[in-house]
């Protein structure tokens, strides 16, 4: 910065001598004496501190901490209040810092959980295989093969389907879906996942019930919560899927509520659940599994299908309620 300094004083000093001499051309050798030494000094030393502590002092400042954060220490910020362009230079690095610390902070999350999810299914496939090679339960073993590929698959399919809505690659192809139909038909579908976990999916919803929305999107998000459902509840349990007209707000809207008899969350980490990678504590998070990416895309996919999907402790239970337009708007 100092180069910004020596850079004013040259430039001072030359316009000094330029102007003295115009004067004298203009004006006459009498007159611009008057105005000469040490004038021209005294204005150019003013005009160099204002620039010094106005500008390079600052821009200095920023330098520092832009290079420690290159270095690693992501939570620096220019602590700059300034309603000009310097200021809004400080503006615009705090805001791209607090961006990429938030991608750094969510890659590692994504490699810690990621991490354990697909290290767990890999380790169990290995002691498959080994019964395999030593022909021991092989049938048996290869069903359970399949099914831990199945798992891998369903991670991976869950963190391109997330990058994809992220990135805007596709828009949601909204139809009518009566969802009276919609909702047994994915009930009947998770029963099975259900009667291993010993709970069953009831389904409470009118018969007429429609709204608009994307088929395969919404048997997404209703695939993913109830999985979680299923996970988090005990034994004996039962998992009501409510499908109901919501007269309460403008327009015309529709809930769509998925209950469970599990143990809830913590009121403070409630909205964590829908970050992406989060997980909560260990051990209800060993004991569902999950990659901390199915409650993230489900807000995803309900955002991008202009509605609107929150959580919420019952006593005792956990519930997620969806809100979506009945009709296209």
């Amino acid at each position: 910065m100092r180069s910004l300094a020596y850079g004013f004083l040259v430039y001072f000093t030359v316009i000094r001598y330029l102007v003295r001499l115009l004067a004298e051309i203009i004006l006459g050798k009498e007159v611009t004496q008057r105005f000469g030494f040490p004038y021209p000094f005294i204005f150019g030393f003013i005009s160099i501190s204002i620039t010094y502590f106005y500008i390079v002092i600052p821009l200095n400042k920023m330098n520092r901490i832009m290079n420690r954060f290159k270095s690693g220490e992501f939570e620096e910020r220019v602590p700059m209040r300034r309603n000009d362009e310097i200021g809004e230079i400080a503006e615009t690095f705090n805001q791209l810092a607090n961006r990429v610390q938030f991608l750094i902070q969510t890659e590692r999350k994504m490699t810690a959980n990621l991490g354990h999810e697909i290290r767990t299914p890999l380790t169990r496939m290995m002691l498959h295989l080994n019964n395999v090679k030593e022909r021991v339960e092989i049938d048996e073993s290869v069903l359970l093969l399949e099914n831990e590929v199945r798992n891998l698959s369903t991670i991976a399919s869950k963190l391109l389907k997330l990058a994809q809505l992220e990135r805007d690659e596709f828009k949601p192809q909204l139809e009518e879906i009566n969802l009276n139909e919609f909702i047994h038909k994915i009930a009947r579908k998770m029963q099975g996942l259900a009667k291993s976990q010993s709970c069953r999916v009831e389904v409470i919803s009118s018969p007429n019930l429609t709204c608009q929305s994307d088929k395969d999107l919404m048997e997404m998000v209703l695939d993913n919560i109830l999985d979680n459902a299923i996970h988090y509840s005990g034994s004996n349990s039962v998992i009501q899927i409510i499908a109901q007209s919501n007269p309460d707000l403008e327009g015309e809207h529709v809930e769509i509520v998925v209950r469970d008899q599990g143990p809830g969350v913590p009121d403070s980490e409630i909205e964590k659940i829908f970050e992406q990678y989060e997980r909560l504590d260990s051990a209800r998070d060993r004991k569902a599994g999950g990659s901390g990416i199915g409650l993230a895309i489900c807000r995803t996919i309900i955002t991008s299908l202009g509605g609107t999907i929150e959580a919420s402790n019952l006593n005792p239970g956990f519930e997620v309620r969806i809100l979506l337009h009945r009709h296209e708007s």
